[in-house]
C-alpha cells in the first residue's frame, strides 16, 4: 500500500522511468526481431525483405500465423526464433515485474520479515 499520495513531479519521473525502460525493452525486441530476419534472408530461407521480415515478427511472437512458412532445411531455425521470443518475452516481464515495485516504492518481499 503507498503510504501517501505521490507528488506531480515524483509522478512525472516514474512516467519517465518507466516510459524509458519500455522504450528500451521494445528496442531490444525490435532488434532481435531484424537479426532473426536478417538471417533468415541472408540464409536465403525467404526472398526479399518483408517477408523474412513478417515471419521472423509472427514466429518471434509465437503467433504463427502459418501463411509464410520456411523450406523443409530451415524449420529448425525458424523454431529456433520461436523459442528466443519466449524467452526474450518472458524475460522481459520477469524484470518489469521486478522493476515496477521498486520504483514506486511498495514493499517488496524482503522488506516482509518472515516470522
Amino acid at each position: 500500500m503507498m503510504k501517501q499520495a505521490m507528488e506531480p513531479t515524483t509522478q512525472k519521473k516514474y512516467f519517465a522511468v518507466h516510459s524509458a525502460v519500455v522504450f528500451a525493452l521494445m528496442l531490444s525486441h525490435t532488434i532481435h526481431l531484424y537479426i532473426w530476419a536478417f538471417s533468415i534472408w541472408a540464409l536465403g530461407a525467404l526472398p526479399g525483405y518483408e517477408e523474412p521480415i513478417y515471419f521472423a515478427l509472427v514466429t518471434y511472437t509465437t503467433v504463427g500465423y502459418g501463411d509464410t512458412t520456411l523450406g523443409p532445411a530451415f524449420r529448425i531455425f525458424g523454431a529456433m526464433a520461436s523459442v528466443n521470443g519466449i524467452l526474450a518475452f518472458g524475460m522481459t516481464t520477469a524484470f518489469l515485474v521486478g522493476l515496477f515495485p521498486r520504483v514506486l516504492g511498495l514493499p517488496t518481499e524482503k522488506d516482509d520479515p518472515k516470522p
